[in-house]
C-alpha cells in the first residue's frame, strides 16, 4: 500500500468447465467455429450458455435462465470478439473461425462458470526493509 505497483501479466478470470481459456481455449461441442478465449469475472458464477443462430450468423450468451445479452453479428474471421450478456457488464472473448460455423442450423452449448482457486504469491524482490 503506498506504493507504485506495475504489471505486465494478464490476470486470469473465470473458468469455464473447469479449464483457464487464456491458457486452454474452449471449445463447445456444438457451436463450431467458436473457440471461448476468456470469460469475464463480472459473469460470476454459474451456467454460461452460447447460442449460435445459422440464418444471421449471429452470437448472444446468457448466464442461468436470465435473458439473452445482445446478438453479435459475425461477419468473418475475428479474434477477441466480445459477447455481453445482458447487463453489457459481463462478457466473454471468442475467436471465430469464420468457414467453420454452422450453415443448416441453430446450435447452442451449455458450460460452467467458476472461480479459479490458487495462491497468491507476493513477489518481495527489490523490497527494502528500513533498519
Amino acid at each position: 500500500v503506498g506504493a507504485k505497483t506495475a504489471s505486465s501479466q494478464e490476470v486470469l478470470a473465470m473458468k469455464v468447465s473447469g479449464k483457464q481459456p487464456e491458457v486452454d481455449p474452449v471449445t463447445g461441442p456444438n457451436v463450431t467455429g467458436i473457440t471461448i478465449k476468456k470469460a469475464s469475472a463480472m459473469l460470476g458464477e454459474g451456467t454460461l450458455q452460447v447460442q449460435y443462430t445459422y440464418s444471421g450468423r449471429t452470437l448472444k450468451i446468457r448466464m442461468g435462465s436470465e435473458d439473452y445479452g445482445p446478438e453479435t453479428i459475425l461477419t468473418g474471421d475475428a479474434q477477441n470478439v466480445p459477447i455481453y450478456r445482458k447487463d453489457l457488464a459481463g462478457y466473454i472473448l471468442v475467436d471465430v473461425n469464420f468457414a467453420a460455423l454452422r450453415t443448416n442450423s441453430s446450435y447452442s452449448d451449455t458450460y460452467t462458470i467458476t472461480t479459479p482457486k490458487g495462491n497468491l504469491i507476493p513477489n518481495f524482490e527489490g523490497y527494502v526493509r528500513p533498519m
